[in-house]
């Protein structure tokens, strides 16, 4: 021992400073896998319902390179009068357009003890065609390709105004 060194101060300030980090790291990370375990069980034993979406906010997680949303929902469970809830979700596969806006019906689960408990299953229908949910850009970029087509007389009028049209009726 180094004199006036105490080595036994020094090691348990290492523990000390070691545990506030390592849980400071872990506490995000634990909420995290927290609502995952969650989201499995009362998908596994929750009761069926539908819920309209009333509000999307994305939040800071990722799960698997995907963003959880938090949504507020109006959910309807049969034989219950319907009522708000929020929850977070993943876009997952079986969510298959990859889109989630307000007026989008979702099949969910809501746990019977807790209602305010609520995992998504799946989308259900969509406010809007799937087609109408393209970006204004790419339908400009397909007028503008479709005039380049005309003015290089690859395509005929005839042609131009019918790919217009279905154009048109996506804005």
């Amino acid at each position: 021992m180094v004199q006036g060194f105490d080595t036994e101060w020094l090691l348990w300030g290492v523990v000390l400073v070691t545990s506030i980090v390592v849980q400071a790291f872990f506490l995000k990370d634990s909420t995290l896998l927290w609502f995952v375990i969650g989201e499995r069980q009362l998908l596994a034993r929750g009761e069926p319902a539908e819920a309209t979406v009333l509000e999307v906010e994305p939040s800071s997680w990722r799960i698997n390179k995907r963003h959880v949303l938090i949504l507020r929902l109006q959910v309807r469970q049969p034989g219950h009068p319907a009522y708000e809830a929020r929850t977070r979700t993943t876009l997952s596969g079986s969510m298959t357009t990859g889109v989630m806006e307000k007026g989008v019906t979702l099949e969910v689960r809501v746990d019977p003890k807790n209602p305010s408990r609520v995992a998504v299953v799946r989308t259900l229908s969509f406010p809007r065609p799937l087609g109408a949910l393209l970006p204004r850009a790419d339908n400009v970029q397909a007028m503008r390709d479709l005039q380049h087509l005309l003015d290089e007389g690859l395509i005929t009028s005839d042609e131009f105004e019918q790919k217009r049209s279905a154009i048109l009726e996506r804005m």
